[in-house]
């Protein structure tokens, strides 16, 4: 197996995770809030930059996700060849 299939699989458990689930629902909830409620513009600026990267990683976990997918269809292909 591919290290890219298994680091697929792995993103894949994190995704499943309710825990990680509930994190990111939490996360992203608080960092509404806070934005909401801040009047200054550099904080709500910060809370912007936070929430963009609690974006970026959950991105990176699902296209580790979709590479994997890609890299076992290429492996059924071959293996039918």
């Amino acid at each position: 197996m591919s290290d890219v299939i298994e680091r697929a699989r792995h993103a894949q458990r994190l995704l499943e995770d309710p825990l990680i689930a509930e994190f990111f629902e939490v996360y992203k909830r608080t960092l509404f809030e806070r934005w909401l409620n801040t009047p200054d513009k550099e904080e709500r600026d910060e809370i912007y930059r936070l929430q963009i990267a609690a974006d970026a990683f959950k991105l990176h976990l699902v296209s580790y996700l979709a590479d994997g997918k890609i890299a076992m269809k290429r492996e059924e292909y071959d293996a039918e060849e």
